[in-house]
């Protein structure tokens, strides 16, 4: 409840109460009192008295601004020292008691425990560090989202932002150290000055909503990032190893400016949920980007990538040629972004190609290498690290992404061997060759009196037989269809293709482990 000094002094004098005068930095003050003494005798003189109360922080502001009692006069000199101490601690210069006024008159509730939105259609780019705040503190978004969305911000994610994501990951309500492993590099690098100067130039939140993570940011440096040290140091050796792992990811990780400024706009253009960001030739600028990876493959990577699956081949489950090609391109960085604007492009449209769709299969549930925390989660699942305790399964956060593609549902599939290619503008015609063949087959059929199933609606089914047979004359060659000449310029008669999931390959001959084409590219030997 917040009350003008005047209308607290007329309460207070019509009691017979004694009214105190607050800072001035306390604007009206509060109508409340708050115990900072017993009896004669101040409560807060030293660190060690500050640190061993949890509410000692709010009784000193609540005591240097309310108008109800004695305290602010009593103890003037006492609270002024147990303020700066404070202030040393929260980083607050002189000004900054402003925030600290219009903390201390929000309910008691929500002073230490407040939810802070992030503001609608706006752009990771536009975000400024409260927002990042909220955007990286979201108690409902898993860990491996929250190290997505701090990998999106890239070099400008903020001291503050940082502390929201730490906070979640190390915060959350499942103790999992695996993910305090994702964050730990985070969690050890948050520095409280560099919060203190953001929260100072943020001016598009309320100064309730700045002391708010003041607090919070101190409470995590000095109270939660050491619990949770401990508890990396006390538990299975497997987590530490984790640590590393991490660590070490997150310095090797790199990816090219140009890969990085294409999804940068598109995941801007996804979160402000903008039509505009969506330039015109999205889609083939996304293809370029993917076929510049694929071209930059060195030739071993494509020395074991056969038109089928070896049988009994466990490791690749049976992945088709085209599927291990993209899982190929995604496990370098540039290569992951590239098929991540392919999606990104296709995002919120229902006309999604079967190229994005394919690609947001594959990756729409994986953690990926989006910047150097997803790398580092990929990296320690990849590393299949287990505990000691055979009873004990290492637990990694979620990484479902919101984005899909979505497509019309029809897909094309077509293999077979090229008898002739022909080129119309910009597409390129594929015959297939065939065997003729011959086949004897039933012309008309008779009805029987035996019965072979009665339906449910009371129908009774007859056998039928052939009462005449024709022979027929044709050729076995697959349908002939119609590709882009980015698919099909490489193509040459002969060949074997299979394209599925948009994506074109073709070998020299059908038993060739190695491809001769791959997405339409001609690879060298």
């Amino acid at each position: 409840m917040k009350l003008a000094i005047s209308s607290v002094l007329a309460l207070a004098l019509a009691a017979g109460t004694a009214s105190a005068a607050p800072e001035p930095w306390c604007g009206e003050g509060v109508a409340d009192t708050f115990n900072v003494a017993m009896g004669n005798k101040f409560t807060y003189n030293s660190d060690a008295d500050d640190l061993a109360d949890d509410a000692s922080f709010m009784r000193v502001v609540g005591a240097s601004c309310s108008v109800m009692g004695h305290d602010n006069e009593q103890f003037h000199a006492q609270l002024a020292a147990a303020r700066a101490r404070w202030a040393k601690r929260l980083r607050m210069a002189d000004a900054d008691w402003a925030d600290a006024a219009a903390w201390i008159q929000e309910p008691a509730g929500v002073r230490y425990s407040r939810t802070i939105h992030v503001p609608d259609h706006r752009a990771y780019s536009e975000l400024g560090p409260i927002a990042q705040y909220a955007l990286l503190s979201n108690e409902y978004v898993s860990a491996g989202i929250a190290s997505y969305n701090a990998d999106v911000l890239g070099a400008h994610l903020t001291e503050t932002g940082r502390v929201g994501y730490v906070q979640s990951c190390l915060g959350g309500s499942i103790a999992a150290p695996a993910q305090w492993a994702l964050c730990w590099a985070d969690a050890e690098a948050i520095d409280l000055d560099k919060l203190a100067a953001e929260l100072r130039s943020d001016k598009s939140y309320s100064g309730a909503d700045r002391m708010f993570l003041r607090i919070a940011a101190y409470n995590l440096v000095t109270k939660l990032v050491p619990q949770r040290r401990d508890e990396l140091a006390k538990a299975d050796p497997a987590y530490r190893k984790l640590v590393e792992i991490a660590a070490k990811t997150r310095k090797d990780w790199s990816a090219s400016p140009e890969a990085l400024a294409l999804v940068d706009a598109l995941d801007d253009a996804v979160a402000k949920q903008s039509r505009s960001l969506h330039v015109d030739g999205c889609a083939d600028n996304a293809r370029a980007a993917l076929l510049a990876q694929v071209a930059a493959l060195p030739s071993t990577a494509f020395a074991d990538m056969p038109l089928y699956p070896k049988k009994g081949d466990k490791d690749e489950e049976f992945r088709l040629a085209p599927t291990r090609l993209l899982a190929t391109v995604a496990k370098t960085p540039d290569g992951y972004l590239a098929e991540l604007a392919v999606v990104l492009c296709a995002t919120d449209h229902d006309d999604a190609t079967e190229l994005a769709t394919e690609v947001d299969r594959q990756i729409a549930n994986s953690s990926g290498l989006r910047g150097p925390r997803t790398a580092a989660l990929t990296a320690m699942k990849r590393s299949k690290i287990q505990p000691d305790a055979r009873d004990e399964q290492i637990s990694y956060p979620e990484s479902r992404h919101a984005w899909v593609a979505r497509g019309s549902g029809e897909h094309m599939w077509s293999t077979g061997v090229i008898k002739k290619l022909t080129r119309k503008g910009d597409v390129v015609h594929i015959v297939y060759d065939g065997k003729n063949v011959t086949a004897t087959v039933c012309a008309s059929w008779n009805d029987t009196n035996h019965v072979t199933a009665i339906r449910n609606d009371g129908t009774v089914q007859y056998q039928q037989v052939c009462g005449s047979y024709e022979t027929l004359h044709g050729n076995d060659a697959p349908e002939p269809i119609d590709v882009s000449i980015a698919d099909g310029g490489a193509l040459k008669p002969g060949m074997v293709t299979l394209y599925t999931g948009g994506v074109m390959m073709a070998w020299a001959k059908r038993d060739d482990a190695r491809p001769a084409v791959a997405f339409g590219l001609a690879i060298k030997k």
